[in-house]
């Protein structure tokens, strides 16, 4: 989880231990699961880091603080399909 939280701060996105955590176990639950239902293509660490993680919470860099404040949400996508 470490270089996730570093590549996240390059960012400009500073993930605290409670969301490293999150992430932690929505991988473990990611690769468990894709076991019986092809979730994702994607399941390698270093792959989910940077195609999945990464690029998510990057979509929020893009968001306006006009919409972030207003508590508008994105779904940025939830793979299989």
């Amino acid at each position: 989880m470490e270089l996730l939280a570093q590549r996240a701060k390059a960012l400009g996105i500073e993930l605290a231990d409670a969301q490293l955590a999150q992430f932690q176990t929505y991988y473990s639950e990611m690769v468990r699961w894709n076991r019986r239902v092809n979730i994702t293509g994607i399941t390698e660490w270093q792959e989910v880091l940077t195609k999945h993680f990464l690029d998510s919470l990057s979509v929020g860099l893009a968001i306006s603080d006009e919409l972030k404040s207003k508590g508008v949400f994105l779904d940025v996508g939830a793979g299989a399909g």
